[in-house]
Order: C-alpha cells, then sequence, then structure tokens
C-alpha cells in the first residue's frame, strides 16, 4: 500500500518537469492521477506509460486560465475517479522581459496560468474536498514569490500572488480541514515561456525533478489540522522527509 493509496489527485503542468515527476510520484504511492496541461502537450504519451506500469490515471487537456476548461476538467475527474482530494497547482509560465518590453499580452498570460489558474482550481475542487472531509492543495510557487527580479515583473506580481492566496485560502479552508501550502522548488527544470532561460551556472545548481517529488507526496497526505498556511523549500522538505523514513 502507497503512502496515497485511495486518493484522487490532480496535477497540473504535468506533461513535463517537476508536474510529471510530482504526477509519477503520485501514482507509484498509490493515488490516482489526473494529468493535465494545455492541449498537444504529450500528456497522453506520459498516461500510457503510467497505465502500462498498472496505475490509474487521465489525461485532461485544459487551459487552466478558462474557467469552462477548469470546470470540464473537475467532472472529467469525478467521471473517472469518484472524489478529488490532492490538488497540485504546478502549471507556469515566465517570459524574461523588461517593463517596457512587457505587453499587455504576455502580463496577462502570465497572470492567467500562474495565477487565475490556481484560483480557478482552487474554486472548482474545494466542494468536492469538503464532500469527503478534507484535502490537500499544494501551489508551486517560487523564490520570486519572496524576492523581486529584474526583467520578470509579470512572473514576480504572479508568485507573489500565489503565495498570497494561500496564506488566504489556509485561514478560509480551515474549518474544512483542507491544508493549504506552497512549495517552492527552487532551480527544477527550465522555464517554461518561449523566451525563458537559465545561464549554465543556475542550470549546474537544477535538481532532477524527482528528486523533490517526495516533499509533494509528504505535502499531499497533510490536512488543516496537520499542516496549513506554509511556504516551504521543496528540497529542504524532501530531506527532512528522508530523514524521518531512515530515523
Amino acid at each position: 500500500m502507497g503512502a496515497l493509496s485511495g486518493k484522487v489527485a490532480i496535477v497540473t503542468g504535468a506533461s513535463r518537469g517537476i508536474g510529471r515527476a510530482v504526477a509519477l510520484m503520485f501514482a507509484r504511492e498509490g493515488a490516482a492521477v489526473t494529468l493535465v496541461a494545455p492541449p498537444h502537450t504529450g500528456l497522453e504519451v506520459m498516461v500510457e506509460f503510467l497505465q502500462a506500469e498498472g496505475h490509474r490515471v487521465h489525461a485532461a487537456p485544459t487551459d487552466v486560465a478558462r474557467e469552462a476548461d477548469v470546470n470540464r476538467m473537475v467532472q472529467t475527474t469525478l467521471d473517472a475517479f469518484g472524489r478529488i482530494d490532492i490538488l497540485v497547482n504546478n502549471a507556469g509560465v515566465l517570459y524574461l522581459r523588461s517593463l517596457q518590453d512587457t505587453p499587455p499580452e504576455i502580463w496577462n498570460t502570465v497572470l492567467g496560468v500562474n495565477l487565475t489558474g490556481p484560483f480557478l482550481c482552487c474554486q472548482a475542487v474545494v466542494p468536492h474536498m469538503r464532500a469527503v472531509g478534507g484535502g490537500s492543495i499544494i501551489n508551486v510557487t517560487s523564490n520570486a514569490g519572496r524576492a523581486g527580479f529584474a526583467n520578470e515583473s509579470a512572473y514576480c506580481a504572479s508568485k507573489w500572488g500565489l503565495e498570497g492566496l494561500t496564506q488566504a485560502l489556509a485561514l478560509e479552508l480551515q474549518a474544512d480541514n483542507i491544508a493549504v501550502n506552497s512549495l517552492v522548488p527552487g532551480v527544477a527544470t527550465a522555464p517554461t515561456g518561449p523566451e525563458g532561460h537559465y545561464d549554465e551556472a543556475t542550470r549546474a545548481l537544477a535538481h532532477d525533478p524527482l528528486e523533490i517529488a517526495p516533499g509533494f507526496v509528504y505535502l499531499a497526505q497533510q490536512t488543516a489540522r496537520t499542516m496549513t498556511g506554509k511556504m516551504l523549500d521543496a528540497w529542504e522538505l524532501t530531506q527532512q522527509v528522508r530523514t524521518l523514513h531512515h530515523a
């Protein structure tokens, strides 16, 4: 029996990087998982791989910034698995642009995916978490959610906003036993925007996403009675979890 046996999870941004690693580890820990990503991003390949391992998984191509898409994704999860216990808001985009070179279209895209998306996903899943007596929401934030970085105004605004959403919902949903926490992955994968990039020195510090996925498994097991409203470093949390398991 895995740590998440009997649970149903939704993971956004699941076609690559952190999201794919988290979906993989959740499935191997016994959860049924809905993998969410925009259309035509290779979700089906990941689903076939996990199904071949014998896991219960479901692909839901979704634009998380669109309410109708999110509601449809949640309904297909309920149709497939009957409940929702865990939400990982991981989908994100980054454009490296100066203030003057950031058109409203890019600002709206970044805020739409990185902040409106988590808001819509939380709004859609919370009634179903209440129905099963609690749940866990994990928002993937960033160091850009606690410090500013030049040429990342839209990204920083979105991640600071996501941290504010995390703290507000942790208070609002505590009585429902729904934990709301944020994880800061550090440098785990390359940015997803077409103009995002890391220099070689930064890439050398990057973690394999699978190395931090155990921290997500740990948080997915939490409810508001055990841990909520925390902003945690994913690498440090994973090391603590491994130490506890070997104690």
